[in-house]
């Protein structure tokens, strides 16, 4: 079959404390990340889109065979408004630390008002994105709350003018449904998370954008919610999962194409096999596989390259003992496949 495809990956973070990563060594961090890269790529992902915090310098390695690992697709630092999801300091702090912009491992940059958006895309661009990322409402992990827009319209469609420029586009990080129309409305390709859609949205954008939804984040953090200091809000992380899974739901109904990511940080690195799990439960198993590869191969537009059994495609393949478009059990259990092919090359072979 064809290699998978993460759509919403974080490389850089092996701890789930994302404002604290920045102050690491930058040796240390890269050195942390190998592990992360083999892991995706053994597991048959082939390919990544890295949804913030990988730079050029981490695509060279895995390029030129320095660090196994899969395809990467870097978005830089995704651009968050003051105050805003990806906005990480703390209250009493009130300037804005120098490696929030250009440390390894930083998830996000600040900017506000549409010509500091303007510069810090050109500014991402410039350093290798492949795409470009915007925090256009709030989150899980910073604290702000879902139902929060961020950026203007006019700052988001600023965004998206200028990585068209390049031929590219922009993915938005949003949740609620305000949230993605907006995003959606000024020019975003992408909606990273999008669990509070609603069948309305979902109609307006149907054709217009893609949806990842990136369930196996928020039940990794619901089954450790107790040593993540978590347990407060346990109920509100199940109803997150739950409004996810109706989210795919409602965009399956309105023809919205729905890609795969996980958004794994941390601990959670390993579970994979949740977001298969949990999506088994609306998705039937032909598409299962058809967003972890043909439609996420669309989102890279990378189509007839990745994603595909073809001749002239760029042969990531991996190899299964059983078709997992009729089983979906065949990914829910994790098992590690036979075999990984990356660029016609053997990278695993266990048969």
């Amino acid at each position: 079959m064809p290699g998978l495809i993460d759509a919403h990956a974080h490389v850089m973070a092996s701890d789930l404390n994302l404002a604290g990563l920045p102050k690491e060594s930058a040796t240390l961090l890269t050195a942390r990340s190998i592990p992360i890269l083999r892991n995706l790529l053994m597991k048959g992902f082939t390919a990544a889109r890295d949804a913030g915090g990988a730079d050029w310098g981490l695509v060279e390695a895995v390029d030129t065979g320095l660090i196994p690992g899969p395809r990467l697709f870097i978005s830089g630092k995704g651009i968050a408004q003051t105050g805003g999801q990806g906005d990480f300091r703390a209250r009493n702090e009130v300037d804005l630390p120098d490696y929030c912009a250009h440390a390894l491992g930083s998830m996000s940059r600040v900017a506000d008002g549409v010509d500091q958006v303007r510069h810090a895309v050109r500014e991402e661009l410039r350093r290798g994105a492949h795409q470009i990322k915007i925090f256009a409402g709030g989150g899980i992990a910073g604290g702000v709350p879902l139902q929060y827009s961020h950026f203007t319209v006019e700052e988001i469609r600023a965004a998206v003018e200028e990585a068209r420029a390049v031929g590219t586009y922009v993915m938005a990080h949003a949740y609620a449904a305000e949230s993605i129309l907006r995003a959606v409305e000024a020019g975003a390709r992408t909606i990273e998370h999008g669990n509070l859609i609603t069948e309305e949205v979902a109609r307006q954008i149907a054709g217009r954008a893609y949806v990842v939804p990136t369930l196996s984040a928020l039940e990794g953090r619901f089954m450790h919610a107790d040593e993540l200091g978590l347990a407060p809000v346990r109920q509100r992380i199940r109803d997150a999962v739950d409004s996810g899974l109706r989210g795919i739901e409602i965009c399956r109904r309105a023809g919205v194409k729905v890609g795969f990511g996980s958004d794994l940080e941390g601990i959670i690195h390993p579970y994979h096999w949740l977001e298969f799990q949990l999506r088994s439960q609306v998705q039937s198993p032909l598409e299962l596989v058809q967003s972890a590869t043909l439609i996420n191969a669309e989102i890279l537009q990378m189509e007839g390259q990745l994603g595909v059994v073809e001749v002239d495609a760029l042969a990531d393949l991996v190899i299964i003992d059983g078709n997992p478009c009729e089983d979906a059990s065949i990914l829910i259990n994790d098992a590690r496949p036979l075999g990984v092919i990356k660029g016609g090359e053997v990278v695993r072979y266990d048969y």
